[in-house]
């Protein structure tokens, strides 16, 4: 059915799927290669939850014009979506701060993003856009961070 669905889709019209992938390494590999080689997807949804090694296979290096995370961080997984970045792309990455604790006492400390980052993890070519902490009453301090990839090639 996805298949023919996505066959009726012009071809100037990018797809996204909503697939939510992330398992053990190989059947990761044979996910992105059935997502993106066989139906052709421009973008997917990705689940992180299981480790990096659950995504990489959807972190081609340098292949999106845009890379999107709300919610969640894990410096791992922060690194292979900015290598994932195309040159010209963007980074946008949504997770809680540290101050977010004290809304949410039970939030994990290894979720939290500590003092200045993301942005002070990202590599050379890499420029920040904006960098914002948005403050959450229920659900406490969220930070915010905009980047693009500078420059013709890869850092």
């Amino acid at each position: 059915m996805l298949g023919l669905t996505l066959q009726a889709i012009p071809d100037d019209i990018p797809v996204i799927l909503d697939a939510k992938r992330g398992d053990v390494p190989n059947t990761s590999a044979a996910y992105a290669d059935a997502l993106f080689d066989s139906f052709h997807a421009d973008a997917v949804t990705v689940a992180p939850y299981v480790g990096m090694d659950s995504i990489e296979p959807f972190c081609r290096e340098g292949r999106y014009a845009l890379v999107l995370a709300t919610g969640f961080w894990n410096p791992g997984v922060f690194a292979a979506a900015v290598r994932a970045v195309a040159p010209g792309g963007v980074l946008a990455w949504e997770a809680f701060t540290m101050a977010a604790r004290q809304a949410r006492p039970t939030l994990p400390a290894e979720w939290c993003l500590g003092p200045g980052e993301p942005a002070t993890l990202l590599p050379d070519g890499m420029s920040v856009a904006s960098q914002e902490d948005v403050p959450g009453a229920q659900r406490g301090i969220r930070r915010r961070l905009l980047a693009r990839r500078t420059g013709l090639g890869l850092s």
